[in-house]
């Protein structure tokens, strides 16, 4: 059982999203995951007809009130941003998670990037 505590405290957490992306650039589907590299591995780029995008998101709330906020990050060429759109800091365990994942970005993004070309 859980405790009042527990239930309101904040919690925050860190999931990589992979959107589908149609011709303009609207999202159709998304698919959030923990690790970067579990999102590449889910990928299957046969079934997906028009682009997609990579990003991080920062996941707010208690188990009282669901998730009450979302803050989303997107790459810029090859380089994760700092912050996300709200000015939250990325953490550098994520930052260091797209480094190394970098030459599997580039090889599953190559000729599937929808929206904008963001050079990955």
């Amino acid at each position: 059982m859980n405790t009042y505590k527990q239930m309101t405290s904040l919690r925050i957490e860190w999931e990589w999203v992979v959107e589908q992306v149609d011709d303009a650039g609207d999202i159709i589907d998304c698919d959030y995951y923990e690790r970067l590299t579990e999102a590449l591995a889910n990928l299957n780029l046969a079934n997906i007809a028009t682009g997609i995008e990579i990003g991080i998101c920062r996941i707010t709330g208690s188990i009282a009130d669901g998730v009450t906020d979302r803050s989303y990050a997107y790459p810029i060429g090859t380089e994760l941003p700092e912050r996300t759109e709200d000015g939250h800091r990325i953490p550098l365990a994520n930052q260091a998670e797209w480094k190394r994942s970098l030459n599997g970005v580039r090889r599953v993004m190559a000729g599937k990037l929808g929206g904008q070309d963001n050079g990955v």
